[in-house]
């Protein structure tokens, strides 16, 4: 965790020079790639499944469920932060925390403006082509082949068409309120084990901790910010997905060519099963008891949103560039004189 800096930024220069993108992914592609992407996460160990059932069990018997509309809000941002500032290195409850998310923040405010250019670029070709990446690295997983290899979309259709049923029956085991979601969420980045004795107590002491956090507030407009994030996450997912890396010369040649290769046509009228879905409405919700309830809603109370949702699109920032090759410096970089 540390400054952005704003050497490390100028290595996107190379986006401006881009030619304009124009491309647009046919709908029913990218319904099946939005598709894919759902379902991407959905291959859990049974011990991992297990050990999430009895923790959401737990989440359910502490009174996550019947949270207020504002606490859930509040506890879903708490999760996010919490799992951004570990993925930048930083103990949410250590006592230098509010220092190390001040630097990356601080620094975030004194030089992200000059990345607002980007958003010149055309953000909804970038999202389809994202898409397609998306596409293309699913299939590459489900089937071990490129997508663009003869008989692909013939074995991606039979493939597809399998696991229709089992998705079908997995979806409806597997529903469980957002509030719960977000409950799992955040006790896995704070450590916090829910179907422990004393969790409750733990939770308690880490939202205090949480709530004495006071890092600046991002002065970047939160939608410019917002629309730079998406920006960068698609440039990084292409380069996942389809290989082009957009800062690369040549970059406009290789991403013709990686379209070329993806058979559009035929993923458009590829047949795909329904997914029959089960009318399951047994979803556990327990009558939580209202003193637990209410003990949650107060932990929740003083938690800043602002403050929150400030770690949380740092985070998301620093993830994105990061995947671009753009690190965040140490503290006390010669370079950058804002700390």
């Amino acid at each position: 965790m540390g400054c952005l800096c704003k050497q490390q930024l100028a290595q996107l220069g190379p986006l401006l020079a881009l030619p304009p993108l124009s491309f647009s992914l046919p709908p029913a592609v990218a319904q099946l790639a939005m598709s894919l992407a759902a379902g991407a996460g959905g291959a859990a160990s049974a011990s991992a499944s297990a050990s999430a059932s009895a923790q959401a069990s737990a989440a359910i018997a502490l009174g996550f469920p019947s949270l207020s509309a504002s606490a859930s809000a509040k506890l879903a941002l708490a999760a996010a932060a919490a799992a951004g500032a570990s993925a930048m290195g930083v103990a949410m409850l250590s006592a230098n925390a509010s220092a190390q998310l001040s630097a990356t923040i601080g620094s975030i405010n004194a030089h992200v403006p000059s990345l607002m250019s980007l958003l010149g670029l055309n953000a909804a070709a970038l999202s389809d082509l994202s898409l397609a990446a998306t596409l293309s690295a699913q299939a590459q997983a489900m089937l071990g082949i490129s997508l663009g290899a003869p008989g692909a979309v013939a074995q991606l259709e039979a493939a597809l068409s399998a696991q229709a049923s089992a998705a079908a029956s997995a979806s409806a085991s597997a529903a469980m309120s957002a509030s719960v979601s977000a409950a799992l969420a955040l006790s896995a980045a704070l450590g916090i084990n829910l179907a422990l004795p004393g969790a409750m107590a733990s939770l308690t002491a880490a939202l205090s901790a949480m709530a004495s956090l006071s890092p600046p507030a991002l002065t970047v407009p939160p939608a410019s910010l917002a629309s730079l994030i998406g920006i960068l996450a698609s440039i990084a997912n292409i380069k996942s997905g389809l290989g082009v890396n957009l800062l690369a010369p040549n970059a406009a040649a290789s991403l013709n060519m990686a379209i070329s290769a993806l058979p559009l046509s035929a993923l458009a009228s590829l047949k795909l099963a329904a997914s029959a879905q089960a009318s399951a409405t047994a979803s556990a919700q327990a009558s939580a008891s209202a003193s637990a309830s209410a003990a949650l809603n107060a932990a929740l109370a003083p938690l800043s949103l602002s403050a929150m949702s400030s770690i949380a699109m740092a985070a998301s920032l620093t993830a994105q560039l990061s995947l671009l090759g753009v690190a965040t410096a140490a503290v006390g970089c010669p370079v950058c004189t804002i700390l």
